[in-house]
């Protein structure tokens, strides 16, 4: 029988915080497949160096 998996609580970027004045935000989704999938399951998502 298969675990059910806990929601993932919300993530934020405190290092954009501490180098950057920011003003208004934008609530956004990604969509994960295979290995990210795993990683932020199991807490060790990283987001650094990743662009758009």
């Amino acid at each position: 029988m298969k675990k059910k998996s806990q929601p993932v609580g919300r993530i934020t970027n405190r290092r954009a915080r501490f180098d950057y004045k920011l003003g208004d935000s934008l609530v956004v989704g990604l969509q994960l497949s295979g290995a990210e999938t795993k990683a932020l399951r199991h807490g060790h998502g990283q987001l650094r160096g990743a662009y758009v």
